[in-house]
């Protein structure tokens, strides 16, 4: 017995001790980071195609645009439907709401220059590219407006 309690004091049984601690947090650590990204791809995963793709035939382009190219780059051409301090929510040709992020660091752009997010206003025909977040909407990078349509009205005929 007295072997034993002079094991346990030896310096050998604490730094055994010591390691398979360190071992245990190591693999808790991996754990938590396995599920908090496993977490993240499913709440992305089930928004991607709704937000993304619409899950419909895209139809009517806009000005010679659609939103087809913008499938892998996460980004989006429409009309705004709403504007909030931190959202834009766009109506798509395919009818599909999509939610756009804005932040203050993305860059708007109409005709040449520049502009501020307050000069964005409901009903403009944009076009947004961007990248995902883990909410399934598209956090802006740049945003571009287009120029407003005219009605074209046939000339008479001489």
């Amino acid at each position: 017995m007295d072997k034993f309690f002079h094991w346990v004091k030896s310096n050998r049984f604490v730094s055994f001790v010591a390691v398979i601690a360190v071992l245990l947090l190591v693999f808790g650590a991996g754990m938590s980071a396995g599920y908090h990204r496993a977490l993240f791809a499913s709440d992305w995963g089930r928004n991607y195609y709704n937000n993304f793709y619409g899950g419909g035939p895209r139809s009517m382009p806009m000005m010679g645009f659609s939103d087809r190219g913008f499938m892998g780059m996460h980004g989006t051409v429409g009309t705004i439907i709403d504007i909030s301090s931190s959202t834009i929510s766009i109506k798509g040709q395919d009818n599909v709401e999509k939610s756009v992020v804005i932040d203050g660091d993305e860059v708007i752009k109409s005709g040449g220059g520049a502009i501020p997010v307050s000069d964005l206003k409901v009903g403009d025909s944009i076009a947004v590219i961007g990248g995902p977040n883990a909410n399934g909407q598209i956090e802006a990078k740049f945003i571009r407006i287009f120029p407003a349509q005219k009605a074209v009205s046939p000339s008479p005929r001489k």
